[in-house]
């Protein structure tokens, strides 16, 4: 039973090997049953991950190319293809900052943390938020947790600079601008370094 058919999918070989099985006396009618439904609903799911996936790549080419709205079409159309991812939530949210619309990406944001409430990325995208509604006090609460423990802070240190500028608060947003600048310099020298190894 275990080996492949050639020019088979999997799931044609479980299939075939259920019906057998059927004809064998081995499992019942309602056996089978189960078995062929399970397969049509793995093959929902890879092919709606399949989807979600597409699209994401193609939200993430759109963006490169300055396609915000074809970027934020495509975005939509991975989450409506697997609402539980939660990067494509995150992206979402990126993209609709580019526009403005700040309010939507509050909401992507959210749902990427709801998703994976660790996401630095999405916190780093809920204090861009809050900067731009004048809600400094939360971006700097935001930003601050996006820092923690996040292996490129870059650009969270930046945001939290802005945020400390606005407050007013010069010498911390300092600090966060020599720590993003710091991050981004170290963050070349090692690619440099690392890229000469190979």
């Amino acid at each position: 039973y275990s080996r492949s058919i050639p020019g088979h999918a999997v799931t044609y070989t479980t299939k075939l090997v259920g019906y057998l099985r059927h004809m064998l006396g081995e499992i019942d009618e309602m056996e089978l049953t189960e078995l062929i439904s399970q397969q049509k609903k793995i093959i929902a799911k890879s092919e709606s991950e399949l989807r979600a996936e597409r699209n994401y790549n193609l939200a993430l080419k759109f963006a490169e190319e300055g396609l915000i709205n074809h970027a934020i079409t495509s975005a939509e159309s991975s989450i409506e293809s697997k609402p539980d991812m939660s990067r494509t939530h995150i992206l979402l949210g990126f993209l609709l900052l580019e526009i403005k619309e700040t309010e939507f990406a509050l909401q992507s944001f959210h749902r990427a943390l709801e998703l994976e409430p660790g996401s630095n990325d999405a916190k780093t995208g809920l204090g861009k938020v809050y900067i731009l509604q004048g809600n400094i006090d939360g971006a700097v609460d935001a930003l601050t947790a996006a820092v923690t423990a996040n292996p490129n802070p870059q650009t969270a240190y930046y945001e939290l600079g802005r945020a400390y500028e606005i407050k007013g608060e010069n010498d911390k947003a300092g600090e966060m601008y020599k720590k993003a600048v710091d991050g981004i310099i170290k963050g070349s020298f090692l690619y440099q370094i690392t890229s000469q190894c190979e």
